[in-house]
């Protein structure tokens, strides 16, 4: 039963990155390195990578936001 949970929150969580960063107008090629990704590809890297991408998301979270709203 845990292990379901787990999944459950999982997968939630990832569906939550797709939803905020098109939200916040998330766009790919906003700046230049590996992590940029428009709302399709944070939402994999978060399905794939569960936690560590999850992090990577919420620190690069601010940054697209401004880019954003420029």
């Amino acid at each position: 039963m845990k292990g379901i949970a787990y999944v459950i929150i999982w997968i939630a969580g990832s569906f939550w990155v797709l939803y905020d960063a098109k939200k916040i107008g998330a766009k790919r090629d906003r700046f230049g390195g590996l992590l940029a990704m428009g709302p399709w590809g944070w939402f994999f890297t978060c399905l794939l990578l569960e936690v560590i991408g999850l992090v990577l998301y919420l620190f690069k979270r601010g940054q697209l936001k401004r880019l954003s709203e420029v």
